[in-house]
């Protein structure tokens, strides 16, 4: 008996599973962007950058880890 429900719940995972990717595909071709939205401001990493702070202080001044910094100069 435990092994026929099992075998239900690991049928339902998969289903929703499947669903959920179908989801995500379809919001994806449908121009959706997914994830997080970026906390950082490339332009602004910039100008700091050209004015002369160091990383630590763009970071600081932005509010944005130093590694965000180096990864919007690239």
């Amino acid at each position: 008996m435990m092994h026929i429900i099992a075998a239900f719940a690991q049928f339902e995972s998969d289903v929703i599973k499947t669903r959920v990717r179908a989801g995500l595909e379809n919001a994806k071709a449908k121009g959706k962007i997914l994830g997080r939205p970026k906390e950082r401001s490339d332009e602004a990493i910039r100008d700091l950058w050209a004015k002369g702070f160091s990383l630590r202080a763009i970071a600081g001044k932005l509010g944005i880890s130093k590694g965000s910094v180096q990864n919007g100069l690239k």
